[in-house]
Order: C-alpha cells, then structure tokens, then sequence
C-alpha cells in the first residue's frame, strides 16, 4: 500500500461557506494570512486555498510537519477569512490518514 511508503504529515481541509467567491483573497488580512503562512510552511509544509468551482466554498488545506502548526496556519488563515469576509467554517475534515490501503 502507498501509505506504507511515507510518513503522513498533519492534513487539515477546512470549507469556508461565503456569499461570494469572487475575490476572497484579495482583502489585506487574508493577503497577510496567506503570506505568513506560506513562509511559516516554507519548508515544513504547504497550503491550499481555492475557491470552489461548483459551490459558495473556499477551500482551505494545510499540511504541516506537526499537527501545532497545521493547527495554527489553518486558524489564522481561516480566521482571516471570516473577519474580513464574513461566511461560516460549513465543514473541518483530517486527513491525515485519507489514502488509504
């Protein structure tokens, strides 16, 4: 099995339910969240954050070399989201250990 080839890192998927999608990251305290976690991860993880195509969602994911920094990034980044933005978490899944056999 694939999961047997590696260590998993911390994974956090968190869904932000917004009114609109358009231009989410464009406001100061998202850029600013965005920016700090990009050089928090560097090196010790990654993020993702999109927009959904097919729903009133923004994506966020975080892998972190530490369940403490993942768990960070995501609340500031999410954080971020909801004050400047507005909209609620609609769903926060772990997964860590999603692949699988």
């Amino acid at each position: 099995a694939i999961s047997k080839l590696y260590d998993a890192w911390p994974q956090l998927l968190v869904n932000v339910e917004v009114t609109s999608t358009s231009g989410w990251d464009q406001g100061p305290r998202v850029k600013a969240a965005l920016a700090h976690a990009e050089e928090a991860l560097a090196g010790h993880g990654r993020l993702s954050a999109r927009a959904s195509g097919t729903q009133p969602l923004v994506r966020i994911m975080v892998e972190a070399d530490s369940y403490p920094l993942r768990d960070t990034i995501a609340e500031e980044v999410v954080g971020a989201m909801l004050d400047e933005v507005g909209g609620r978490v609609y769903s926060k899944v772990d997964l860590t250990d999603d692949l699988g056999d």
